[in-house]
């Protein structure tokens, strides 16, 4: 069995937001693989230039919305910032959702979808597109174009002449970002941001970083070690603030020899302490001293459902 710590190398939804800052209390970011060079279930595939031009217009802002449904009472979010990833043939775009509010009309209402999307249970999109050259992959005419003096004969998925039919969606433009049950491709979905791979799984049972060319910065990142991070310096400010003269050093050697769920256990532990003290939320204190309000927090507390 998996030691629990293993799983903060999945966290799909952002604690920290594109620009390096703290994601305000009342959104929520998260990262979408939107398209991919893969063929999907409609046959098609989208070239590089489609994809370029996705990470371009999603940096711009794209609605997100329910299931390609445009309309004011349809758009969950908003597309604030984009990449390309040229290895694997990719567009990941970050998507930015409001939460809502006791002001929040009711046909704008979106908590449900966040914290579907926040477990998993929501995690598949689908792009819509405008101005898409389509081009079969037999005769290389526009396949869709009935119009046409000459159209494409060919059909999507069957074969002739022992070949294939499939297009090319080629310099589209990114219209929308849509979240669905199932999407065409089933790689485009919500973004596994810290993937467990060959080399950084022996490094991680073994401790030895090596002297492989990847670099070991960015090995400890995607170990997930800067999120046990985050869930240690929290329970050290709730124990502070739950306990006078506490031993920060003491517990802290013993939090990082904890599993993550049992850490997540003492700061609820803690945080219930502090609570009946200084009131809900009062009276929070940094990690080597210093107080806040809970306005000010940056504390980062992470749900148990995560490593689950």
């Amino acid at each position: 069995m998996k030691n629990k710590t293993l799983y903060l190398a999945k966290l799909q939804v952002r604690s920290e937001a594109v620009d390096g800052g703290a994601i305000p209390e009342d959104e929520m970011q998260c990262d979408f693989v939107i398209s991919t060079g893969d063929e999907d279930a409609h046959c098609s595939i989208m070239t590089e230039k489609t994809l370029r031009n996705y990470d371009e217009d999603a940096q711009g802002g794209v609605p997100f919305v329910k299931d390609h449904e445009e309309g004011i009472d349809t758009i969950l979010g908003r597309t604030v910032a984009s990449s390309y990833d040229e290895e694997q043939k990719r567009t990941i775009a970050t998507v930015s959702m409001l939460r809502d509010s006791d002001d929040t009309p009711e046909n704008m209402r979106i908590n449900e979808y966040i914290r579907r999307i926040e477990r998993g249970y929501y995690n598949s999109v689908s792009v819509a597109f405008r101005e898409a050259e389509e081009k079969c992959s037999i005769c290389h005419r526009e396949i869709f174009d009935f119009y046409s003096d000459n159209p494409c004969p060919h059909i999507p998925g069957r074969t002739y002449d022992g070949q294939r039919c499939t297009y090319t969606v080629d310099n589209a433009r990114l219209r929308h970002v849509g979240l669905v049950a199932a999407g065409s491709n089933p790689n485009a979905k919500l973004l596994d941001t810290r993937e467990w791979d060959a080399e950084l799984l022996k490094i991680k049972q073994e401790g030895d970083l090596g002297t492989g060319a990847t670099d070991a910065k960015t090995l400890l990142e995607r170990d997930g070690l800067k999120w046990r991070k985050s869930l240690i310096d929290t329970a050290i400010g709730e124990g502070i603030r739950a306990e006078d003269d506490f031993d920060e050093d003491t517990w802290r050697k013993r939090l990082e020899n904890m599993e993550s769920d049992h850490i997540l256990s003492q700061t609820s532990t803690w945080q219930k302490l502090g609570d009946a003290r200084w009131g809900e939320g009062g009276r929070k204190t940094e990690p080597g001293g210093g107080h806040h309000t809970p306005n000010q927090s940056s504390d980062i507390v992470l749900p148990t459902w995560l490593f689950s």
